[in-house]
């Protein structure tokens, strides 16, 4: 709290390119927003990995619902990396004058929709048993 101080007041850093927030204050909001949006990508992207890796035998469907629910799980392993690369992309408009007033919200955004998805996706697995598989011996 004690370092909040001096990135809000006057006698922080501006650069020329972005003269409507201070350096710091883009820089952390930045990061806040890649760190959600990697730790979503993480979540998603486990997901689809362990929904790729499973065997015909366990993924086998006969409904076309379960059928385009499985292709659907098999996706988040191709949308992890779209999740990080299109907010990096347009982190790029930082480089431009004022870029920084229109890429900052919409990294944040990315970040928030990212992190509900990642919730979403979380939330939408199927919870395993926690009751033995084997039967006791009497």
């Amino acid at each position: 709290v004690g370092q909040l101080s001096p990135v809000l007041e006057d006698a922080t850093l501006y650069v020329d390119k972005c003269p409507h927030m201070s350096f710091w204050m883009a820089l952390a909001l930045s990061s806040l927003s890649m760190a959600m949006i990697h730790t979503a990508a993480m979540v998603v992207g486990f997901d689809g990995y362990s929904k790729a890796s499973q065997t015909c035998d366990q993924e086998r469907a006969t409904s076309r619902l379960a059928r385009w629910r499985r292709s659907l799980k098999q996706r988040n392993a191709m949308v992890a990396p779209g999740l990080t690369m299109i907010p990096t992309l347009v982190g790029l408009g930082n480089l431009g004058q004022d870029g920084c007033v229109a890429v900052i919200p919409i990294q944040l955004l990315s970040g928030i929709f990212a992190s509900v998805y990642a919730c979403y996706v979380a939330c939408s697995r199927p919870t395993r048993s926690l009751q033995p598989t084997y039967q006791p011996l009497s």
